[in-house]
């Protein structure tokens, strides 16, 4: 990973890494700025994948992710499911681009067992300080759209459909500041998502 936590360009010619029967446990990442995070998978037989940048269907399915950030994030994927997932964070439940994607049966909770790292300081952030009452514990959004320039997005990003979900006491339901001054959505603009019960 690139400093503070965020990936580098990815190769297409990349896999996805399962998450497959994944112990539950506190896991703090390396690096200035990464968060903690914890995640579970069941049953066992069935992966869970992250779809980050990847060309090919990807499924996440009956993951529970706990995190001080993003529990699923990535761009330009197509054919995407993420079915009866828990998301328990700090910042954005999905911080998500993509073509023919379904979300549903997804449920988070509030407030998040972990702080956005923000307000920590540098010193902290350097020696992994798990986050005090001073960090957010709420959840930013359910999704964010994402779409910055590492990678080039090859699927006009849409037909994003959010269906029977759950969201405790997030801040906003649905983010899409492409406006030129924030540098995670910025490439190219969303033209369809769409929220059922």
């Amino acid at each position: 990973t690139a400093p503070c936590g965020r990936p580098r360009r990815w190769s297409r010619r990349c896999r996805p890494v399962p998450l497959s029967g994944a112990a539950r446990r506190s896991c703090p990442a390396p690096g200035p700025c990464a968060a903690p995070w914890t995640a579970r998978c069941t049953p066992p037989s069935r992966p869970c994948r992250t779809g980050t940048t990847a060309p090919s269907s990807r499924s996440t399915l009956n993951c529970e992710f706990r995190t001080g950030d993003d529990c699923i994030a990535g761009f330009d994927n197509k054919n995407v499911v993420i079915r009866n997932c828990i998301f328990d964070c700090a910042c954005s439940a999905l911080r998500f681009g993509g073509t023919d994607v379904l979300i549903e049966n997804c449920v988070s909770v509030a407030p998040s067992s972990f702080g956005f790292r923000r307000n920590l300081t540098d010193v902290e952030k350097e020696y992994n300080a798990p986050t005090n009452e001073s960090c957010r514990h709420n959840m930013h959004t359910p999704f964010q759209y994402y779409c910055d320039f590492r990678a080039d997005i090859r699927y006009a990003p849409g037909n994003i459909l959010i269906r029977n979900c759950k969201f405790e006491n997030p801040d906003s339901i649905f983010l899409h500041p492409f406006d030129g001054e924030h540098k995670w959505c910025c490439n190219r603009a969303l033209n369809s998502i769409t929220f059922e019960d």
